[in-house]
């Protein structure tokens, strides 16, 4: 029931995974317990007409990356 994540290279802001949508808990780093929102739909506009719908998991990541070589986010799922 978990799944850990380890980010060898640290995403700018949000981390998107695919075949997560409505299946996590919750979501925080291992090192501290500091929680990490996350939300099941992600849109985006193209040219502000179309509006496209992604079933993924968005993981929103602080800007400033951890101080540790491989930060791990621990996942809980439902």
């Amino acid at each position: 029931k978990r799944l850990y994540i380890h980010l060898q290279t640290y995403p700018f802001g949000m981390l998107t995974m695919e075949g997560l949508s409505g299946k996590v808990e919750y979501a925080q780093f291992l090192h501290d317990g500091s929680q990490i929102m996350v939300k099941d739909k992600f849109s985006m506009s193209s040219g502000g007409v179309d509006r496209i719908t992604y079933d993924r998991a968005v993981f929103k990541l602080p800007v400033v990356a951890p101080k540790m070589i491989s930060p791990v986010i621990e996942v809980f799922l439902k």
